[in-house]
């Protein structure tokens, strides 16, 4: 109610009965589908048929592949290069093999040849086989529409471009030992590998200086590194002998015997596949145990099937 801050009289109009809904835009509308180019998972503003074939129409696949074989790179650093240049994919890709060929860093003379070697249309169009979404998009802007968002989904083709490796394997990376920090001494696990976790040290004592170790492993292999009569030393224990560690004796380390109680080595790991371009997959949303989801996460309620297709609200339209 409004506030009277002095004696009189006042009128206040009341508005009555019920006001007109309000109009709101409905020219926007968002395709989800699979394309040949662009982002995953991200809505991406759309105003002209144009504009989407240099953002969606381009052989990205292809390219990526090729550049990565030609030139011996990972798709993870040729989709950084990419992104960094703020060019598009074929763009880059002409100046990425231009100068490597420049540089004698491949046999190929120009972008051309490069085309001609990997069997790459020197022209594209964004028309993919088993996908509607170009032809969706297509359409809509042939009968006057104007804005749009697309998100591009992945299919198995575009994983496989991005778990892809010149020598046709899937590179892994090494397999990281178990170690562990005794007083002076570094000791690691001989097998690399999350099996080297496992491995137990009792420290025993000997005198004012000695000491004795015990190393075991599960319920398996076990050994003993010095005795009661002739014990370690923290000067000398470096180099010991052992089946199942190495014993390394720590650079300007303090000379002091470890301490008496029983240490398990820690931080082993597994050989796993090296870091390729799924990062790409994992949009700027939520992610749920089973994986990433789009942005804006759709509701089965807010969902009908439609032909091909879903249609999420009155206007929006998913391709397959």
């Amino acid at each position: 109610m409004p506030e009277y801050l002095a004696p009189g009289v006042f009128v206040e109009e009341i508005d009555s009965g019920s006001k007109p809904i309000e109009g709101v835009g409905v020219n926007t509308v968002a395709f989800i589908g699979y394309a040949k180019s662009g982002d995953y998972n991200k809505p991406t503003f759309i105003t002209n048929w144009t504009q989407f074939c240099q953002q969606f129409g381009e052989e990205e696949n292809a390219l990526t592949t090729a550049l990565c074989a030609e030139l011996g790179m990972t798709v993870s650093d040729v989709r950084a290069a990419k992104k960094a240049s703020r060019k598009g994919w074929a763009a880059y890709a002409t100046e990425t093999v231009d100068r490597a060929a420049r540089a004698g860093k491949t046999p190929v003379k120009n972008f051309s040849d490069f085309l001609r070697k990997h069997n790459i249309p020197s022209s594209s169009q964004p028309f993919l086989e088993g996908g509607y979404l170009a032809h969706s998009v297509y359409g809509y802007y042939q009968n006057g529409g104007g804005r749009c968002y697309v998100i591009r989904v992945a299919r198995p083709d575009d994983i496989k471009a991005l778990s892809y490796s010149p020598d046709g394997v899937k590179s892994m990376t090494a397999a990281a030992p178990a170690q562990l920090t005794a007083g002076p001494l570094l000791l690691t696990a001989k097998e690399a590998g999350a099996a080297g976790n496992d491995i137990k040290i009792e420290v025993e004592h000997v005198g004012d200086e000695g000491f004795t170790l015990k190393i075991s492993q599960g319920t398996g292999a076990s050994e003993s590194l010095g005795a009661k009569d002739k014990p370690l030393t923290a000067d000398g224990a470096a180099g010991a002998r052992s089946r199942l560690v190495t014993l390394e004796k720590i650079a300007a380390a303090t000379v002091v015997r470890p301490d008496a109680k029983t240490f398990v080595l820690a931080g082993g790991a597994d050989s796993l596949p090296a870091k390729t371009g799924n990062a790409a997959l994992a949009p700027p949303g939520r992610r749920s145990p089973t994986g990433w989801r789009t942005c804006a996460p759709m509701t089965s309620s807010a969902m009908t099937r439609s032909g091909r297709g879903w249609a999420v609200s009155p206007r929006w339209k998913a391709c397959r």
